[in-house]
């Protein structure tokens, strides 16, 4: 959503406090992930979370400087999952 209004949504409303960046639902593909790093917050981490709001679960969680952060990837099992 917030990549539709482009980079001028973020130039108008800078976050500069803002430190970590989670997704959580469906899978954030490479495009949006890349595009969310370079335009929201400075470059700050994205965490790309997966999981169903209908299980009040996540099943899938990179945990920030612990794993590799990678763009079109929502990480490893959760424990427990």
């Amino acid at each position: 959503m917030l990549r539709g209004w482009g980079g001028e949504l973020n130039r108008a409303h800078p976050l500069p406090g803002l430190r970590l960046i989670t997704v959580q639902g469906e899978p954030l593909d490479s495009e949006t992930f890349t595009w969310t790093l370079e335009n929201i917050g400075g470059g700050v981490p994205v965490v790309n979370a997966y999981g169903q709001t209908e299980t009040g679960s996540t099943w899938s969680y990179p945990i920030h400087g612990v794993d590799a952060l990678k763009a079109g990837s929502a990480g490893l099992p959760a424990p427990g999952h």
